[in-house]
């Protein structure tokens, strides 16, 4: 029998992570100040329709999605770790406890939770990802990347799963960063295989300045809102971006300390059905400069936020004045 020391993949985990330079320090005043300035107080409200939605009726089967959370993985200001909740399927009786974890996961992704719950689970760590090099004594720019609750990010990523079959027939081929595999590879495939058919093309590529925190609630929302295919989803999205959530950081000790900023248009960063969200709400833009380019052989590709308009110079162009125009 073979017997694995989990401490020295604990330990190569925790050498790798202290060798990184890819996450600012969450104590530094101006890191910071820089998240709370892109995280933009709320520009658009929401709907009266997307107010007090009747719950939905969505079922979860979380047994194999809980066997399979990743170790080590982020933790909320809960303290919830992957760990606990994966622990509840390895025991031999494990039906009461999935049981109850999917009764609560279903009430979640159903909108079924009181408000005064749903805005506080909402609530998350941010974790400054460093954007580029860094260059000492100088504060880098960072991404502001939200880390949830293990049980919200569990049942949440459930649910996107099993809806990505639908938002692929909405979003393919224009977006192909959601239910699509190797969706970057097939993007950066097709830009090359047209460059090198086309000695008339070229690629103007776009990047929407902290695009999933600018982007308006009230704009995710109406864009799952016009889809048939993804309304039971609907509920969901209602309740959890309905209200604006607190957001915090690691502080100097490791204490977690609320910053002067809260989640109020967008989303969390790293959240699955934010990214989703975002990818409808961009896609009428994304749709609009494909169509300008298609008469003449050329295409939009993107990548969640990152995006290609690739054709002759003055079509793209034209191509990007139409996006810049539908995005606005």
């Amino acid at each position: 029998m073979h017997i694995r020391d989990p401490r020295k993949k604990v330990s190569s985990k925790s050498q790798k992570r202290s060798r990184a330079q890819g996450v600012g320090d969450s104590a530094n005043p101006e890191v910071r100040a820089q998240m709370c300035r892109k995280c933009p107080k709320r520009a658009v409200n929401i709907p009266a329709e997307f107010l007090n939605l009747p719950g939905g009726d969505l079922k979860l089967d979380l047994t194999e999605s809980m066997r399979q959370l990743k170790r080590m993985s982020g933790v909320g200001i809960g303290g919830l770790r992957n760990e606990y909740l994966r622990s509840l399927v390895l025991v031999s009786d494990r039906s009461e406890p999935v049981e109850l974890t999917e009764y609560l996961g279903e009430r979640w992704v159903n909108g079924q939770l009181p408000a005064w719950f749903t805005t506080v689970y909402m609530g998350g760590r941010v974790a400054p990802l460093v954007k580029g090099a860094v260059v000492p004594g100088v504060t880098p720019d960072c991404r502001p990347v939200v880390v949830g609750e293990a049980f919200r990010r569990l049942v949440t990523s459930k649910v996107m799963k099993t809806h990505k079959g639908a938002f692929r027939d909405i979003l393919w081929p224009q977006q192909a960063a959601v239910g699509v595999e190797s969706g970057q590879q097939l993007v950066t495939t097709a830009i090359r295989t047209a460059m090198e058919l086309r000695s008339d093309f070229v690629v103007v590529k776009i990047d929407i300045a902290n695009a999933f925190n600018e982007c308006t609630r009230a704009a995710m929302l109406a864009a799952i809102a016009r889809h048939p295919s993804l309304a039971g989803l609907l509920p969901m999205y209602a309740a959890t971006l309905s209200r604006a959530s607190a957001l915090y950081m690691t502080g100097e000790r490791g204490q977690q300390e609320k910053i002067d900023a809260d989640c109020q248009e967008g989303g969390h960063q790293g959240c699955a059905s934010t990214g989703a969200a975002f990818c409808l709400a961009l896609h009428p833009s994304v749709v609009a400069a494909d169509a300008a380019l298609e008469a003449v052989g050329g295409f939009a590709r993107f990548f969640a936020d990152d995006g290609y308009l690739c054709g002759p110079v003055e079509d793209v162009l034209r191509a990007l004045t139409v996006f810049g125009e539908q995005i606005n």
